[in-house]
């Protein structure tokens, strides 16, 4: 069948040319009640999204070596038995989602693997959503030129998450510091949003945080002036933007990210200090307004900038975070949310130099991060990718996925099943991993 046609209506959607869809029954609860569409009159970006489209689908058609080189590959999942307290690689090989190599952000929808990233040729650049069902080929959803291109030097992924049934919202960060939003189907059904700004003067070196609750997106990102401090941007559609200062008085806070697979949306921050410094966390009512941030644990040593990774799962939060260790080396500590959880264990040690990354998702048990790891102890040394479950026994075996990879993201698209998205500096691969499951309530 003719690639065109297959797409179309994806492209119809793309278009929102007015036309009130019937939705699909969805087969298991959104996060929270579903945004509404809202149809928009075709512009002239979205016009440059269809023909990006269109000629994405002409290169895989024609074996274009920037597409996806792996349309041939298996795909299938394997059925393995992860160890226990550990998980085993559910992919025979790492899937080639993107010959392009910018930071890749990871969440999950309905069972997809949905995946954004930076797209970079000559002196322009893009913003890609691409989705990847396990055991099928991935597919384009949406691509925005980014008309002022980031600087050289900004080395985080965009902000992405669910904002609907069927649809993500993705945030990205430009050259003069306007952070901008757009939010695209995953599946054919959904209407987009056309990219708007909803922020200036952000801080590019922390990725925005994405989330929604009710008819209500909201977008929290970082703005550092004499001290660093964490804004939110709230809105509805295509409504008017509301900003809110989300940092405690006489304290500063940066890094804000939401807790993966929360049964609330609950955003958690940092506020960097020399010594102890507090991890916030911060919660939402239906109509989207924030409670007042209450310190969740201190810890010592953070890296700067700092990267944090939350998620929901074995009753309790767990928190990972960048650090300083023995001989300012730098590693990745590991925390409980609750008061009487033991103190910090490395869930990287220090042994190297240079920034490190680390992304977190939900278990019934724990969590399961996904972390980078320094190959050697110079500064600019390879990395290697590992997954480790936590549970309530600790730390579980760590599951080499592979070396000279950066930025890796993780999120749980089925019951023990994760998809983890990478940059190997020349792709952005994927790979799919079982892990071990014990039934314990999540927040």
């Amino acid at each position: 069948m003719n690639r065109r046609l297959a797409v179309l209506p994806l492209l119809l959607s793309l278009a929102a040319c007015g036309e009130k869809e019937r939705p699909e029954p969805p087969r298991n609860p959104p996060p929270s009640p579903a945004v509404a569409d809202r149809p928009l009159p075709r512009t002239p970006e979205q016009e440059a999204q269809v023909e990006a489209l269109l000629e994405d689908l002409d290169r895989l058609e024609d074996g274009d070596e920037s597409a996806d080189e792996t349309a041939a590959m298996p795909r299938g999942l394997r059925e393995v038995a992860p160890p226990p307290h550990g998980c085993a690689l559910a992919t025979a090989a790492p899937i080639r989602l993107s010959a392009k190599a910018g930071p890749p952000a990871v969440t999950a929808d309905d069972g997809l693997l949905v995946v954004a990233h930076y797209v970079t040729d000559g002196t322009n650049e893009h913003v890609v959503v691409l989705v990847e069902e396990p055991g099928a080929s991935a597919r384009p959803v949406g691509r925005i030129r980014i008309e002022k291109p980031r600087p050289a030097d900004s080395r985080v992924p965009p902000g992405l998450g669910v904002v609907g049934e069927h649809r993500v919202g993705v945030a990205w960060v430009d050259r003069d510091g306007a952070l901008r939003f757009a939010a695209f189907g995953t599946r054919p059904a959904s209407h987009p949003l056309a990219p708007r700004v909803v922020a200036e003067s952000v801080d590019a070196r922390f990725p925005p945080a994405v989330a929604s609750i009710g008819r209500h997106i909201l977008v929290a990102y970082t703005v550092t002036g004499e001290t660093a401090h964490v804004k939110l941007a709230s809105f509805e559609g295509d409504g008017a933007v509301r900003t809110v200062e989300l940092t405690p008085p006489s304290g500063g806070a940066s890094a804000p990210t939401f807790v993966r697979d929360a049964a609330r949306p609950t955003l958690v921050l940092v506020d960097p200090r020399d010594g102890f410094s507090p991890i916030l966390r911060i919660g939402f009512t239906d109509e989207g307004e924030p409670t007042a941030a209450s310190v969740v644990r201190p810890v010592t040593n953070l890296y700067d900038p700092a990267r944090i990774a939350v998620a929901s799962g074995g009753g309790d939060l767990q928190i990972a975070y960048t650090a300083h260790g023995a001989a300012a080396a730098t590693a990745i500590g590991f925390v409980r949310g609750a008061p009487t959880a033991p103190a910090p264990v490395s869930l990287v040690r220090p042994t190297g130099y240079g920034a490190l990354w680390v992304d977190a998702a939900g278990s019934p048990s724990g969590a399961v991060f996904a972390s980078l790891v320094p190959v050697g102890r110079e500064q600019g040394s390879a990395r290697s990718l590992e997954l480790r479950l936590v549970d309530a026994d600790g730390l579980g075996p760590a599951l080499a996925v592979g070396q000279g990879v950066a930025f890796p993201g993780i999120a749980r698209v089925a019951p023990g099943l994760y998809g983890v998205a990478y940059s190997t500096g020349t792709a952005v691969e994927a790979v799919f991993a079982r892990c071990a499951t014990l039934a314990i309530p999540t927040l």
